[in-house]
């Protein structure tokens, strides 16, 4: 176990009163919190989306570039990758 995620689970028990020999999951779960690892996949994952979705400032969403392409016989013409929004949203 990372010393990270000792640090979650020793806040976690701090926060809902939970005992040392308790399990950790189900307090997670409970507060909605994700493990360590999830997290950081979480987040690499949210700042994925809102860069090809416009909404990531342009320093990081500058360096994604969106493809046009067109699958042929293994994707229906709707299943294609569009292009970019020209102003983004913020």
């Amino acid at each position: 176990m990372t010393r990270l995620q000792s640090v979650q689970n020793a806040a976690v028990r701090l926060v809902s009163g939970a005992w040392r020999s308790d399990h950790i999951t189900p307090v997670l779960h409970q507060l909605q919190w994700l493990p360590v690892p999830k997290r950081g996949d979480f987040k690499m994952a949210t700042l994925v989306y809102r860069s090809l979705s416009g909404m990531a400032p342009t320093s990081l969403a500058a360096p994604v570039f969106h493809l046009d392409i067109s699958w042929g016989e293994f994707f229906p013409p709707e299943m294609t990758i569009s292009s970019p929004p020209e102003t983004p949203f913020f």
